[in-house]
């Protein structure tokens, strides 16, 4: 079922928000959101039912073909056993259904050394959350802070650019210097 919020009453009158706009802006979000789902579940349900029901063959390689090999077994698979299948369906589940994946949690007891050392002992830690974490950061560094990305952006756009100007259909040269020059003098503004 598609989840619905803000609509039940609130075990705790104090959590109550005095922030109208946000509260109407937020329940119109989700009844739009439940509307456009609602549209899509029926299509999103039957590929999911197709694609648990189409049988796959495929060519096993390794231990699976030996093993196939000596049990004389069909190549076939059914697609509910398949990994793709188990992704969409995890996929569409999460992003139609709100089900995310699990926590995972752990209570480290009071005597614990590990938690201890990290002043945790006696406490819950949602290792899921610190996984998440620990991805962003990486992501971050990779990505957001790598001056090796951003270099390599700008010398592509910049060679793309270069070729439209040459071929003149958007813009010719002196547009196109002027622009660059523009761009290259307001960068740290930008940033």
């Amino acid at each position: 079922m598609i989840p619905t919020y803000y609509i039940n009453k609130l075990d705790d009158p104090n959590k109550i928000t005095n922030d109208l706009v946000g509260s109407v802006i937020a329940y119109f979000k989700m009844a739009e959101n439940f509307k456009n789902k609602t549209e899509i579940q029926p299509d999103l349900e039957v590929i999911k039912m197709q694609m648990a029901n189409r049988a796959y063959t495929g060519k096993p390689i390794g231990l699976d073909a030996l093993k196939r090999k000596i049990f004389k077994q069909s190549d076939k698979k059914v697609g509910a056993d398949t990994n793709t299948y188990k992704f969409i369906s995890r996929f569409m589940d999460m992003q139609l259904y709100g089900e995310e994946s699990k926590s995972i949690l752990k209570k480290f007891a009071e005597d614990s050394k590990i938690g201890k050392f990290f002043g945790l002992a006696g406490k819950e830690v949602n290792f899921s959350k610190v996984i998440h974490s620990i991805k962003n950061y990486g992501q971050l560094l990779g990505l957001g802070l790598n001056l090796a990305v951003g270099a390599t952006g700008m010398a592509t756009a910049f060679l793309a650019q270069l070729g439209m100007a040459a071929n003149g259909r958007y813009f010719d040269f002196s547009s196109f210097s002027k622009a660059y020059f523009n761009m290259v003098s307001n960068l740290f503004g930008i940033v």
